[in-house]
């Protein structure tokens, strides 16, 4: 996600330096740049320093379609917005980091709102989203430390990786019918989840006890941080622990993992600071960069013969870790490589 703030970044330092279409300081759009492209305006920039806006649905006899990207990026003395009906698409990154807003209204026409569109917005506590939407782009409400309630219709097909990530208000969320495709870690690090609900008839996606999987639960998506478990029991059947499943889950002290599990994703387990030992089940092959990392009290990790592969920075900050490991295993060589402690048990 990093390359994508830096294009972004980019992007809104171009604004500035490449001048637009600046409407008449005297007129009641002094605040706003923008673009007429085949009869049609996208809004592409703001000057000055705008409290409240109110978008204009016409701009010179012709249609405001779109907010561009990076349009309001920094736009740090922004509060509120109201963007008008027949708007189609919000660019990405379109009120990046504006985080003195609070207010946003969106059309009942927007069909797509673009990546990272309201990342870093703290002031953001509650968003409608119209009931048209069909996307929800890579990491749009990521660092919406505030937004504690948000509906997604039942017209949403696509949420991207890291949509919610550290929505850390959030408490709840429902995921509906329409949605068939959803990214990589959509809720990390959104600690105050007590559960993700899914709608019985969606075909992609199911919960169980507030826990998200794919529909045949053969992944393991995300555990809601909150649910008020001490130990949680991964179903025999899951294949995959998916990137940032349990991460920041504070809580978690004991977590047993499945013989049916393959692979265990980046950053799958970190941050659990209360977990002291792991058993990873031989058929696991792969475990993920920083699975670990920052598990200060884990102790003891068993590791099987059948993996041979872990990530950068598996076991970062993990100051007290010994590795529990067979004689000529990937995992001795891992932590000779890497300087942990280990254990060899030949099988005991």
């Amino acid at each position: 996600m990093k390359n994508l703030v830096r294009g972004l970044l980019f992007a809104f330092l171009s604004l500035i330096l490449i001048p637009g279409v600046v409407v008449d300081a005297s007129n009641p759009l002094d605040f706003l740049t923008y673009e007429i492209n085949d009869q049609t305006v996208t809004i592409t920039g703001f000057q000055g320093n705008p409290v409240d806006l109110v978008i204009p649905s016409e701009i010179d006899g012709y249609r405001v379609v779109s907010i561009g990207d990076a349009a309001f990026s920094f736009c740090n003395s922004l509060v509120s917005i109201t963007i008008p009906e027949g708007v189609l698409h919000i660019g990405s990154g379109a009120f990046m980091s504006s985080e003195a807003l609070k207010s946003v209204v969106l059309p009942s026409t927007l069909q797509d709102l673009g990546d990272m569109t309201f990342y870093g917005c703290f002031g953001l506590t509650s968003i409608t989203l119209p009931e048209n939407l069909k996307k929800i782009g890579t990491g749009t409400f990521a660092y919406c430390y505030r937004l504690t309630s948000l509906i997604i219709p039942n017209s949403v097909t696509s949420i991207g990786d890291y949509a919610f990530s550290h929505c850390k208000g959030l408490t709840k969320i429902t995921i509906p019918d329409s949605v068939t495709d959803m990214g990589k870690a959509p809720f990390e690090e959104s600690v105050q989840l007590a559960a993700i609900s899914v709608s019985v008839n969606n075909i992609g996606f199911i919960d169980i006890e507030g826990v998200l999987y794919d529909r045949k639960t053969e992944k393991l998506i995300s555990f809601p941080c909150k649910k008020n478990v001490t130990r949680f029991m991964v179903p025999e059947g899951v294949n995959a622990i998916g990137d940032h499943a349990f991460e920041g889950c504070k809580m978690l002290v004991d977590i047993v993992i499945p013989n049916s599990v393959t692979s265990i994703g980046d950053s799958a387990f970190a941050d659990l600071d209360q977990m002291y030992q792991v058993k990873i089940p031989e058929g696991v092959a792969s475990i993920g960069k920083k699975a670990f990392e920052y598990c200060y009290g884990l102790t003891i990790i068993h590791i099987p013969d059948s993996v041979t592969s872990i990530g950068g920075g598996a076991f970062k900050d993990c100051p007290n870790l010994s590795i529990r490991c067979n004689s000529g295993s990937y995992a001795e060589e891992f932590a000779i490589e890497n300087n942990i402690r280990y254990k060899i048990v030949d099988g005991s």
